[in-house]
């Protein structure tokens, strides 16, 4: 058997293989979940999936946090970055259009 996790930006596609035939999928949000324990196996594999992520986060920018002295402020933009702000220890903002400000700001210097 073979387990295979496909990650995107709006959902994520986990599917289980049996030699050339998929046996099983599921198609899995990635939106922030209410609970960490899923109550089914869909839940389980959405609640994994996002906490995954936020772990992820966290512990970049815990190794981060290490290597500097002083105490940044965290601002998350992106797809995913709105609902792994809500469930970072880290992250102090969110701003979804981020780095399309810092581009208008870059354009107006270079004219």
């Amino acid at each position: 058997m073979i387990f295979i996790v496909d990650i995107g930006n709006s959902n994520t596609v986990v599917g289980i293989y049996k030699g050339e035939n998929l046996i099983r999928r599921w198609r899995i949000s990635t939106d922030r979940t209410l609970h960490a324990i899923g109550k089914s196996t869909l839940e389980g594999l959405t609640s994994g999936v996002f906490y995954g992520f936020v772990g992820m986060v966290d512990r970049v920018i815990e190794e981060s946090l290490k290597e500097v002295d002083f105490k940044p402020k965290i601002i998350a933009t992106g797809g995913l970055a709105g609902a792994i702000a809500s469930a970072s220890n880290y992250i102090s903002e969110f701003d979804r259009d981020l780095t399309l400000k810092g581009l208008r700001i870059i354009a107006e210097l270079n004219r």
